[in-house]
């Protein structure tokens, strides 16, 4: 997640389950995103050596 997305993707919080048993959860990335923030978005699924990511999707929290 990149918080307030200037031209660049930024991460600025991520979450993984890489490396564990499906099903898995990850912790929560804690931290107050004020009201209507844009915030983009980016999905990666990792398989071994092989990695997909989607298009990054802009939002608003």
């Amino acid at each position: 997640m990149d918080i307030n997305p200037g031209a660049s993707f930024q991460v600025d919080r991520i979450a993984t389950t890489q490396g564990h048993n499906s099903p898995y959860c990850s912790g929560w990335q804690s931290g107050n995103i004020a009201e209507n923030t844009l915030v983009a978005l980016r999905v990666c699924m990792v398989k071994g050596t092989s990695k997909y990511c989607s298009a990054i999707q802009r939002a608003r929290a």
